[in-house]
């Protein structure tokens, strides 16, 4: 078998169909479909079953324990030499698995392929990142985009795309085998990160696709589209996760910092959005304090707008802060609108 696809779906009754059509319709034949329907209560289900019969489907249908869990359930039955994350609302232009396999077949010692992505957005596409094939990208740099939008916009100038994120990307299923690289079931995000991160350590080369098949729905409904009160206690979970990694492998790059900064900023836009003003004072406060140390200890290039937000942490000014956020939400409210 050439490629597994893996794609858990969860109450995605509008969507699924397109994902499924656009996997089977392919101008190739040697892959499988792995479906691992996660609890849905919609149609969902109905729908994936109509393929029951289908000889390149796999179907596990099973109680909701999240997207991890499902995407670790489809590696371990999976076959294929090579697997390929498609989210149930995304799809896959056609002749995407000859191209890959072109690929493959033209450069075999590449364990890792990263491409770009089409954003799709009320029926518009476009390329997400302005990027061209590298046979060869530094895998240093690769695990800093990883750890840090940020810094990867600082000083990577995001030639690589979004190397966090798993879709638009093949792997080598040996490899994910062999270094026992799973999704970490306790993380609401940064789940892909830390799989990418994982399984990075036993790349020996890695290419960036001249091609790009991987088409992305921005789905405003989405989870990490939304604002959710636990976000801070799942950030310093992930953080925890993270720094501990880092630890294990010894990486002492500054990437981590940035990435303290990035949360720093998520955080701040969803305790604005969330809660009234004192309360999300206190907690903007809370949230320095936690990452001070950190974010005190970036000593590279910053956004303008970011060096005064830090200042004004720095000096305890939250409510400028807040009020700096609160502005910047109603202006994207008002545009949206």
């Amino acid at each position: 078998m050439f490629i597994s696809i893996i794609m858990p779906v969860f109450n995605c009754e509008n969507y699924v169909l397109r994902a499924i059509e656009s996997v089977i319709n392919q101008d190739f034949d040697n892959f499988e479909l792995i479906i691992v329907n996660d609890g849905s209560t919609d149609q969902s289900l109905d729908i994936i079953n109509q393929y029951n019969n289908n000889k390149n489907i796999k179907i596990i249908n099973k109680k909701n324990t999240g997207v991890s869990d499902s995407r670790n359930r489809a590696l371990e039955i999976s076959s294929g030499d090579w697997i390929l994350f498609l989210d149930s609302d995304d799809w896959i232009d056609d002749n995407s698995l000859v191209r890959i396999k072109e690929y493959v077949d033209y450069d075999p010692e590449v364990d890792l392929f990263l491409s770009n992505m089409l954003e799709c957005f009320e029926g518009q596409r476009r390329p997400l990142f302005n990027l061209e094939y590298i046979e060869k990208c530094p895998k240093n740099e690769i695990i800093n985009s990883i750890i840090s939008f940020y810094f990867e916009e600082m000083h990577c100038n995001t030639k690589y795309g979004n190397c966090r994120c798993i879709g638009g990307k093949v792997f080598r299923r040996e490899i994910i085998k062999k270094q026992g690289v799973f999704f970490p079931v306790t993380l609401k995000s940064f789940e892909d990160g830390m799989f990418n991160l994982r399984y990075i350590e036993g790349c020996n080369k890695i290419s960036l696709l001249g091609y790009t098949f991987y088409n992305y729905c921005k789905n405003p409904s989405s989870v990490t589209n939304k604002f959710y009160e636990t976000q801070y206690t799942d950030i310093k979970l992930i953080l925890k996760v993270l720094k501990d990694y880092l630890g294990e492998v010894g990486y002492n790059g500054i990437a981590y910092n940035y990435t303290c900064l990035e949360f720093y900023l998520r955080l701040i836009n969803t305790a604005v959005s969330l809660w009234e003003r004192k309360k999300s004072v206190v907690s903007i406060k809370e949230y320095y304090n936690y990452l001070k140390f950190n974010l005190d200890s970036i000593d590279g290039k910053l956004k303008s707008k970011d060096k005064v937000l830090l200042l004004l942490s720095k000096y305890n000014l939250f409510s400028i802060v807040h009020f700096i956020y609160s502005i910047k939400n109603k202006k994207q409210n008002s545009f949206l609108l």
